[in-house]
């Protein structure tokens, strides 16, 4: 039997350089390369 996996990225895995509480919670990568 073939199991296949499913990821879905969450907001935090994809924003780059950022991390919750943080001072900065802004991505430095625009919308549109994140989408």
């Amino acid at each position: 039997m073939i199991r296949t996996i499913e990821l879905i990225a969450s907001y935090w895995t994809i924003a780059g350089d950022v991390y919750p509480m943080a001072p900065n919670e802004i991505s430095p990568f625009p919308f549109e390369k994140r989408v």
